[in-house]
């Protein structure tokens, strides 16, 4: 599996992201260009939470996250304001690799190759 990541034959799946991270200790991907729902999912695997704490968090009912989660349902206004702090929060706790944005060769690598995923290394 690590292999065909690192030959960009495919990406790793959101279960795997919390494990990869403390592997490498630092976040491989970017999750810029994702649906609220798929940040939503990688910010709660990676911050190690359940659908119950994180319903807590934001303060909506767990069917309605699970139904956000997958992009079934797009959240009202302020839950979304909610759900991006938390996202916010989750991140800004995991160690980043340094900025790259002027660095065009890295620009051209961090492409999500299965919009599945949304999971881009960088």
């Amino acid at each position: 599996m690590v292999t065909n990541w690192e030959l960009n034959r495919n990406q790793p799946t959101a279960k795997f992201a919390k494990a990869i991270i403390d592997f490498l200790g630092y976040v491989p991907f970017s999750l810029d260009g994702c649906s609220i729902g798929k940040r939503l999912y990688y910010a709660r695997l990676i911050s190690g939470k359940t659908q119950e704490e994180v319903v807590k968090i934001v303060g909506c009912d767990k069917s309605n996250l699970g139904r956000i989660e997958p992009g079934f349902q797009k959240p009202l206004r302020k839950t979304r304001e909610k759900i991006e702090r938390f996202v916010e929060g989750a991140l800004q706790f995991s160690p980043r690799l340094p900025d790259c944005a002027s660095d065009a060769q890295c620009l051209a690598t961090n492409t999500d190759i299965d919009n599945n995923y949304c999971f881009s290394p960088l």
